[in-house]
């Protein structure tokens, strides 16, 4: 039997082997077309995009380092990097000779510390923006290959935020953006990636041309093209009529689509989805409403006990192997505690099982808090282009709660129209939504589920935020992540959330399509095209 540490050591093998490779130095005189339900924001500068927009200029441009399947980094833009002074000054080695596209010159230090000084901007929408100004000191361009990040204190996330994932950091030519402004770089962006914007129909398509002889990878394709098609039945429709060679598929068509002799990829960790209960917000917040049974002050013992035992009953309440086994065509698998994935997730406990299936207790333990005849509530069925299952397992979830005494309203609603409520904690009713999965989880948690968090998916209590904030300050990786397992143990004795299920997103691709680096958490959208070979 093979352990999952070989598994995992041949995965990050394979992958720098895969990475690293550019024996092509010319691409096939092919183009690609690639399918997405949305081209979302469409932004590309990294102040100006959110991680979702980033994602589809992944190969447009070059990043100082690339993340690896599982924990560190290889090399990108920095050929090397040194870390000194108590992992307070990182400096950063660049390759000479990478080229911007169009002439705009070489990569060199000036256009690092620009990008990060535009991230930073006060201006800047990155989610990385808040960090990056609370722990930046300063940016020293030493020379023009050699750039100095000194922190104003020891910080062990600095490298995993300079890199290519969670979201992009990608390095923009000072020059270009200068000449002609912010507004015509985020239209036609200009990196030194493997692919050149070519043309682009905004809300239509991205044209990308091939790089020719490119320092990382030469892609196979001379032209990818990707193309918003919101409606999953034309994407498959363009498939099989020879118009796309390579489309997300809801999960309920994947058995038509393989059926119809089409290969799928999956990439493991794309989802973790769970539900989310109401905004749960710290009791000095105006929205928070002791009428609500899920939600308490929790320096009042007995109101939390009493709460506590409510969220308990309704995660009692779901049969997630059903869910599994129907919405998800047993494509994925359960877990315990949301943001962690079983497996080599750091600080994740074997011994967190998922809660089983029990809807005789879940009504003992309502009428136990006070509410033998079920109480009102509303379920909103989110509609968001990268969580296509997530309005079907909100109704699964409202049937089930249903059967226990609930009464649940179903209230359709797109990402656009709640964003705004949840970060502002507004919301009241429950929703599900799906986060990628993080190799560090206590980095997600910081980002949803602390009070000070914009973004939140999780809930609100002062000792999340002292343990939060306590363990990404620990620089002992494995202190940090007996820290996590804390903060783990800490919402599944609590139930401040209900974990469902998680999934990998699904792939179909024409006889065109060779191969597909896949990377677990990653994938979730169209992105490494440069890594799709052609099958000749």
């Amino acid at each position: 039997m093979i352990s999952k540490k070989c598994v995992a050591l041949t995965l990050v093998l394979s992958f720098l082997v895969v990475w690293q490779s550019h024996a092509q130095t010319k691409p096939f005189e092919q183009e690609l077309v690639a399918l997405t339900a949305s081209l979302h924001g469409e932004n590309a500068l990294p102040h100006m995009g959110s991680y979702i927009d980033l994602n589809f200029w992944s190969s447009t441009y070059d990043y100082l380092l690339y993340a690896t399947p599982t924990e560190g980094f290889t090399p990108g833009l920095a050929e090397r990097w040194r870390v000194t002074d108590n992992q307070t000054r990182y400096t950063f080695y660049l390759r000479k000779g990478v080229q911007f596209h169009e002439g705009w010159g070489e990569v060199t230090a000036e256009d690092v510390k620009f990008t990060l000084d535009l991230i930073m901007r006060k201006d800047s929408i990155s989610s990385q923006a808040r960090f990056l100004r609370e722990i930046v000191d300063r940016v020293v361009v030493d020379n023009p290959y050699q750039v100095t990040v000194i922190l104003k204190r020891p910080d062990w996330q600095f490298l995993d935020i300079v890199n290519n994932d969670s979201p992009p950091v990608p390095i923009v030519c000072k020059k270009y953006v200068e000449k002609v402004g912010d507004k015509e770089a985020n239209l036609k962006p200009i990196g030194s990636g493997p692919y050149r914007v070519a043309k682009r129909m905004p809300g239509e398509f991205i044209r990308f041309e091939a790089v020719p002889n490119h320092w990382r990878r030469t892609p196979d394709f001379k032209w990818a093209t990707i193309r918003a098609v919101p409606e999953a039945s034309t994407r498959i429709a363009m498939l099989r009529a020879g118009q796309a060679d390579l489309i997300p598929v809801p999960t309920d068509k994947v058995p038509e689509v393989e059926k119809a002799g089409y290969r799928t990829f999956s990439n493991s960790g794309a989802r973790l989805y769970w539900v989310i209960l109401g905004s749960l917000p710290l009791p000095t917040r105006d929205v928070f409403d002791p009428k609500v049974p899920w939600w308490a002050d929790y320096r009042n013992t007995n109101e939390w006990e009493r709460a506590k035992k409510v969220r308990k009953a309704m995660t009692l309440a779901i049969n997630r192997k059903e869910i599994l086994d129907t919405i998800l065509l047993g494509r994925g698998s359960l877990y315990g505690v949301s943001h962690f994935w079983p497996g080599n997730t750091p600080g994740n406990d074997p011994k967190w099982e998922t809660n089983p299936y029990d809807p005789k207790e879940a009504k003992r333990l309502l009428a136990e808090a006070g509410y033998p005849n079920g109480f009102e509530l509303t379920m909103i069925l989110l509609k968001h282009d990268g969580r296509p299952e997530a309005p079907h397992l909100g109704e699964a979830v409202a049937m089930y709660w249903e059967k226990i005494g609930l009464r649940v309203k179903r209230l359709p609603m797109d990402f656009a129209t709640l964003r705004p409520q949840m970060y502002a904690r507004k919301l009241k009713e429950c929703w599900v939504f799906g986060q990628q999965w993080e190799k560090e989880p206590i980095v997600a948690m910081s980002i949803d589920s602390m009070s000070t968090s914009q973004y939140f998916t999780g809930a609100e209590h002062p000792g999340l935020d002292k343990m939060i904030t306590d363990t990404l300050a620990e620089m002992d990786s494995k202190k940090r992540h007996e820290m996590t397992r804390q903060i783990g143990q800490f919402f599944y004795e609590n139930y401040l959330t209900i974990p469902l299920v998680e999934k990998g997103s699904v792939w179909a691709t024409s006889s065109r399509v060779a191969d597909w680096m896949m990377i677990p958490g990653m994938n979730s959208d169209v992105q490494l095209l440069e890594y799709i070979t052609y099958k000749r």
